[in-house]
């Protein structure tokens, strides 16, 4: 798919909109008894789609050991992302943040829609789907349910992202693939492109990213913002009502 050409200029409407929708409904059921059932809900629809499309992309007749495996980030940001819905788990809740806002959107901006299952359509509409769920998912738990993250989810994501890009780099060692772009850059064109030739893109990219991290932890953690804030889900709502009396 051409980048900033129509199609892509939809999509990243598309996208500010449905992040739009999901604070706003986020906001309005934030506090109240349905909260919990809406979250874990939306948690279950995104397992059973992610699980869903994994299956099908790994259709014998299509299958290409170089894409088909659930290996790029965002194929492991799905299931983490439902866990944490569903489950309140909070290692699951601090990748959502932290991958979903800054690294997911690489996908979303520079985009490398490799067409290698058909029919195409399918393969579109689900790189989008994806992509902007784990988008606006963790906008809505930070904007419209209340999470916020900690030095501790910090350094939980900064631990675990590792073993990510170990686990792929491995596999594409012996696929000759290139997930989580992390053997070459992508074949369109992306911030990585800016970063240097390999292994120095991937230094930069950790530098940046941690660094990034660490911004968009630093200001949640200010004692007056700490104040109002609560955990997500109703054993959060238990302690804020105990808590007035």
């Amino acid at each position: 798919m051409p980048q900033w050409g129509p199609a892509h200029i939809t999509m990243l409407a598309v996208t500010v909109a449905a992040c739009g929708v999901f604070i706003v409904a986020a906001r309005r059921v934030r506090g109240t008894s349905k909260e919990s059932f809406l979250r874990k809900m939306t948690g279950w629809v995104m397992l059973v789609a992610g699980t869903a499309w994994t299956i099908i992309s790994l259709d014998p007749k299509q299958f290409d050991v170089r894409e088909s495996l659930p290996l790029h980030l965002c194929d492991v940001l799905r299931p983490v992302l439902a866990i944490g819905l569903i489950t309140e788990n909070e290692r699951a809740l601090n990748l959502t943040y932290f991958w979903g806002i800054i690294l997911n959107p690489q996908a979303i901006i520079t985009p490398d829609v490799i067409y290698y299952f058909e029919p195409k359509w399918l393969r579109f509409a689900t790189y989008w789907f994806f992509h902007i769920t784990a988008l606006a998912t963790p906008l809505a738990l930070t904007f419209g349910l209340g999470y916020r993250p900690t030095w501790a989810g910090y350094r939980s994501a900064v631990a675990t992202t590792p073993v990510w890009m170990a686990t792929a780099m491995l596999v594409n060692r012996f696929t000759d693939g290139n997930y989580g772009f992390l053997n070459h850059p992508p074949g369109s064109r992306s911030i990585i492109n800016y970063l240097g030739p390999w292994p120095f893109y991937i230094v930069s990219e950790i530098l940046a990213v941690g660094a990034a991290w660490a911004a968009m932890t630093a200001p949640w953690q200010l004692p007056n913002l700490r104040r109002r804030t609560r955990p997500i889900g109703p054993k959060g709502l238990v302690r804020k009502l105990l808590a007035r009396k």
